[in-house]
């Protein structure tokens, strides 16, 4: 267990190295992203022993032919999409991707929220309009960059107020992300249920190196979906 508000940076780092190694037999983005999504849910607790975050959700930004299935023949070939690959939290239909009712596939074009704008401008993804529609560009991303909120409640970027911020008592938002080498990128977004100052932000941010190796490994071989 890690108490993020009691600790330094040091456990976070030592918990980023062993998802490392926990995760090296994994054999697709998706697997791989869910193991991650579990892990940070699982490990960092309140005083109490409750989990610091109602929801972690890891997404990679996918054209339309790297969609799984019938998904691929939702719109034309060169479309986007933020698609979920991992996701854990304190409702059971929150731990599994293919029970998500409007987040399994968010489109890039007519489905981005000010908070995923906001987290992608942050994290050095740029939102451009590309003949009359709407496209991400990715940059070369700092693996130190990450969004935060601490307020959640206050913000006009996070959104579902009332059916999500207040009922699931939603205090801080952080999120972390970077580039691949495929022109892709992933965003892992964590909405805690206890108030993080900036400093706790910046502590939880540290595992962004662990966690973007293990993705861009899975992302270069190119077999996303489990």
């Amino acid at each position: 267990m890690i108490e993020l508000k009691a600790v330094d940076d040091r456990p976070i780092r030592q918990f980023g190295l062993r998802l490392f190694y926990e995760t090296n037999q994994l054999t697709s983005f998706e697997e791989t992203s869910q193991y991650c999504a579990d892990a940070i849910y699982d490990i960092f607790r309140d005083v109490n022993g409750e989990s610091t975050f109602a929801l972690v959700r890891i997404f990679r930004l996918c054209k339309t032919y790297e969609l799984p299935g019938d998904n691929r023949n939702r719109s034309e070939q060169g479309d986007q999409w933020l698609a979920l690959m991992g996701t854990a939290g304190d409702e059971p239909a929150w731990c599994d991707r293919r029970r998500s009712q409007s987040h399994q596939l968010v489109h890039v074009d007519s489905g981005l929220t000010g908070m995923f704008k906001e987290c992608m401008h942050q994290l050095n993804g740029h939102v451009v309009p590309i003949g009359g529609r709407t496209h991400v560009e990715v940059g070369q991303a700092s693996m130190m960059k990450y969004f935060y909120v601490a307020d959640a409640m206050a913000s006009p970027a996070i959104p579902d107020k009332a059916q999500f911020v207040e009922p699931y008592n939603i205090q801080s938002v952080i999120a972390f992300g970077s580039s691949f080498l495929s022109g892709s990128f992933y965003l892992c977004l964590c909405f805690a249920k206890t108030y993080l100052g900036q400093d706790k932000a910046r502590d939880f941010a540290m595992m962004t190196p662990h966690l973007s190796t293990i993705l861009a490994a899975q992302d270069y071989v190119g077999n996303l979906w489990a």
